[in-house]
């Protein structure tokens, strides 16, 4: 398993989510805010209370744990390299939903915001222990899609999500460098291949697309540490 970015993600605990170190998990600077010396427990459900707030952090500090809150999500808050502190945020704080995909790992659909591929890739690394989805065998991404996008047709290519797939040098890549050709992905047919810059699923294909359209897209996290 890889830690990616900047920590991987812990299970969901009722509405909030967590991370733990090594994480950059404190917040600075605190964008509306309070630092205050407080129990774990305490910091937690005083963010609960606070209509405003939206993530909080816990530092073990000598003698003492430190609570940080703040009005900002993940994506509009600056976090700080602090291997003693553990990062929550609260699920409603990201714009989207989450589910559970077949493969154990947890995905965050963008159903508030689109984008271009690079805003994609930046929002999704911006969320402590997120990631956009890399999907190396074509069951859980179809599985996925059935979650996230029902029965609804999805009549034209510009209407399905990014993904993390780049045309490279050496050919169709994951975002962490795997070929697809070295995957079980490698099997689908390839649609545009030496025109698109990123490729997307659509109709049992991967279609090659600009990386400039505004899509809707899927963040991926691994709470269960399986195998990604």
């Amino acid at each position: 398993m890889r830690i990616v970015d900047r920590c991987r993600v812990n299970l969901i605990h009722g509405d909030r989510i967590s991370c733990s170190s090594p994480i950059r998990s404190s917040l600075n600077p605190i964008p509306v805010a309070l630092t205050a010396v407080f129990p774990t427990g305490q910091c937690r459900v005083s963010c609960w209370k606070n209509s405003k707030c939206g993530a909080w952090s816990v530092s073990k500090r000598q003698n003492r744990t430190e609570c940080r809150m703040a009005s900002r999500s993940p994506i509009k808050s600056k976090l700080e390299e602090d291997s003693r502190s553990t990062y929550f945020f609260m699920r409603n704080s990201v714009p989207g939903r989450y589910v559970f995909g077949s493969d154990n790992l947890l995905y965050l659909q963008s159903t508030r915001l689109f984008g271009t591929f690079h805003f994609a890739v930046a929002i999704c690394k911006k969320i402590p222990g997120h990631r956009l989805a890399i999907f190396r065998k074509v069951e859980p991404l179809e599985n996925l899609e059935g979650i996230l996008y029902g029965n609804a047709e999805r009549e034209n290519v510009n209407q399905v999500a990014y993904i993390d797939l780049r045309n490279t040098s050496r050919g169709p890549a994951f975002g962490d460098g795997t070929l697809l050709s070295d995957t079980e992905m490698g099997r689908l047919e390839i649609v545009n291949a030496t025109t698109g810059r990123v490729f997307v699923h659509w109709n049992n294909s991967l279609v090659g697309v600009s990386t400039d359209v505004l899509r809707q897209f899927i963040c991926q996290a691994n709470p269960l540490g399986v195998e990604w």
